[in-house]
């Protein structure tokens, strides 16, 4: 089969590989919809030496598709079903797992991800574990709408909720790409009070405005932390780190209260080091804030959730397509879209042949 890989460092081109085989707890699905991702683009342009096996793998972790075999042992879905997961297929069965840690699970990691299974960017994709990891898409949920559900959403929930939002808090997104933008409705679902948007580009602050964001602050007109604190009058609640550089933390930890959260989901690809400030940790002790991270949180059970909340009219995600492809050798122009990050991008969505909205 046709597929879009990773190459070598820097290099990515197209092949032909075998077509996957399920395992009893599998299914094969024929993509309707993918999305490249700031991740794609990461961990091609990185490659460390210990992500070496994964040359020649498909790239991609986020998309949706229609069954078109399903392995001995699956029982909630049939050929012909559309479905959605997460950017990850997890291993329920894991020590994790049993521990309520799915996600942390190396096994669900993107690059064994692409090693054992491959990513979404090939003409069939291989879904480990089915009935754990899938969700049927309802029928007033489009295709451009599902596929968000897979990373974009998936992410920025699961933030909101480690961060703990509670109602009335005040909030601000920093980094207000797609992940951050979703940051935005999650955070206002969780109950949030004022939320602030922190980025540069236009398109970006028009979506964050249309997400629900009370501020827009632009960390290129001055310090950051100081136009946050003078916006919201002083600390805010929780900070949801959605991108930036390794700079984006100890930015966090000047704007946040003394007990407040810090929730970070970006990652800082190429930089040996974060960067803290020396003060105003809360009289130099770090304990008085708190900063944390996440993986996605994975399974049927979460997919289904997000798709309730797109199908009940809670959240819509498909403004986040600012660029629509059709076809699927337009994967590859979709990529370098993704990669360039024009002014008017905030994400890429390749629709298959003969798929009607």
């Amino acid at each position: 089969m046709k597929a879009f890989a990773i190459l070598g460092k820097g290099k990515t081109g197209w092949v032909d590989i075998k077509p996957p085989v399920p395992g009893p707890l599998d299914v094969i699905l024929r993509p309707t919809a993918i999305c490249p991702c700031t991740s794609d683009i990461h961990i091609v342009d990185a490659l460390p030496p210990e992500y070496a096996h994964i040359i020649g793998r498909p790239l991609g972790h986020e998309g949706i598709g229609v069954v078109e075999e399903t392995g001995s042992e699956v029982k909630k879905f049939k050929v012909g079903d559309h479905v959605a997961g997460l950017g990850m297929f997890l291993d329920f069965r894991s020590d994790e797992a049993q521990a309520g840690l799915a996600q942390y699970d190396p096994f669900g990691s993107y690059p064994d991800r692409l090693y054992r299974y491959g990513g979404t960017f090939a003409e069939h994709i291989h879904v480990y574990d089915a009935d754990a990891n899938l969700a049927l898409i309802p029928d007033n949920v489009n295709p451009i709408q599902a596929a968000m559900v897979t990373d974009m959403m998936a992410t920025s929930f699961t933030q909101a909720e480690q961060a703990n939002i509670q109602y009335g808090d005040s909030v601000a997104v920093l980094g207000i790409g797609p992940v951050g933008l979703m940051g935005i409705c999650a955070a206002r679902l969780k109950g949030a009070g004022r939320v602030l948007a922190i980025g540069s580009r236009r398109a970006c602050f028009e979506k964050a405005e249309l997400y629900g964001a009370n501020d827009l602050i632009n960390y290129k007109n001055g310090d950051l932390a100081q136009q946050v604190l003078e916006a919201n009058h002083g600390p805010v609640d929780v900070v949801l780190v959605c991108g930036g550089t390794s700079s984006a933390i100890g930015d966090a930890l000047k704007m946040v209260k003394f007990g407040g959260t810090i929730s970070n989901v970006a990652l800082f690809w190429g930089e040996d080091n974060t960067i803290l400030p020396n003060q105003d940790w809360g009289y130099g002790c770090v304990q008085f804030k708190t900063i944390t991270g996440t993986q996605v949180k994975g399974g049927s059970y979460f997919v289904k959730k997000l798709l309730n909340l797109i199908s009940y009219g809670r959240v819509d995600p498909e403004p986040l397509a600012s660029h629509i492809f059709h076809g699927f050798d337009k994967i590859e122009e979709s990529y370098k879209t993704m990669s360039v990050k024009t002014p008017d991008l905030i994400k890429p969505v390749v629709l298959m042949e003969g798929l009607k909205l």
